[in-house]
């Protein structure tokens, strides 16, 4: 009945250990996504490093209500790996490192809840997606000219233009413009310490 309620396949090697009577499961056992909620809440992570992991929690959350898929340790297996390669490349339209990065994130947590005895499966180790170098995509000084004289309708859109060809003609970051201030110009001179 436990397996039942929980959704897990029962296998030959299971019925053999429940017959000899064996414990089939540890003690220690937690659902997947209660485990996967302590899991961030226990790394104490950054919250922009949070950000970031749970955009790939709510990445696989999706694919599991999308795809009809029942994500558990048990399933996280061959077949698992080459539908959500499938979900988030064809039919989400994302790069090859946003797969990589996911199958990261979920090996870590993998690996995490088996070393807390969550789960015995270890099949999710021979997974392997490595990131790949990213093409750089850049605009000509035309396109930047372009962009640069175009006059939105909207207020927000003239201000994240303005911020952006900022941010191309001194090569500093989104995150680097936020917080300049004043005091980073001198005589004519911007200098900002990026560190």
């Amino acid at each position: 009945m436990k397996c039942k309620n929980n959704r897990i396949t029962i296998t030959p090697d299971m019925a053999k250990k429940f017959l000899a009577g064996e414990n089939v499961h540890s003690g220690n056992e937690k659902h997947f996504w209660d485990a996967y909620d302590e899991y961030l809440t226990v790394k104490n992570l950054a919250p922009k490093t949070l950000q970031n992991y749970t955009l790939y929690y709510n990445k696989l959350k999706e694919f599991e209500k999308e795809k009809g898929y029942y994500v558990d340790y048990h399933t996280i297996n061959p077949v698992f790996f080459d539908l959500y390669r499938n979900y988030i490349l064809k039919e989400k339209g994302l790069g090859w490192n946003t797969f990589a990065t996911a199958i990261k994130k979920l090996k870590f947590f993998m690996n995490w809840s088996l070393k807390k005895d969550y789960h015995d499966q270890v099949g999710f180790m021979k997974f392997s997606a490595t990131e790949k170098e990213p093409t750089i995509i850049f605009l000509t000084m035309d396109e930047l000219s372009t962009l640069y004289h175009k006059d939105f309708e909207s207020k927000r859109l003239n201000q994240v233009r303005d911020k952006f060809c900022f941010g191309c003609l001194t090569g500093l970051a989104f995150a680097d413009l936020d917080t300049l201030t004043h005091e980073h110009i001198n005589n004519g001179t911007l200098t900002k310490y990026i560190g």
